[in-house]
C-alpha cells in the first residue's frame, strides 16, 4: 500500500502532497512509455439498459431529481 501524506498550512488547508518515490517512479515510468492515455469522452450509450428501476421512468425521474439535490 502507498502511503500518501500531506502538508496543511496554519489554517488547516492542504498545501503540498508527499509521494514515495516508488510510486512516483512507476508513474513517471508509465508516462514516459505512453501507458497513460487521455481520459476517454463519456458516451452515455455504453449505460443505456443498465438501470433496473421498478417503478414507472415518471418515478425513477422523480427519484433522480432527488439524488441531485
Amino acid at each position: 500500500m502507498i502511503e500518501i501524506r500531506y502538508l496543511y498550512d496554519q489554517n488547516g488547508n492542504r498545501t503540498d502532497v508527499i509521494i514515495p518515490i516508488s510510486a512516483w517512479s512507476e508513474d513517471m515510468e508509465r508516462i514516459i512509455k505512453g501507458k497513460f492515455f487521455e481520459k476517454e469522452k463519456f458516451d452515455p450509450t455504453k449505460y443505456m439498459g443498465i438501470i433496473h428501476y421498478p417503478g414507472t421512468i415518471e418515478e425513477l425521474d422523480k427519484e433522480i431529481k432527488t439524488q441531485r439535490i
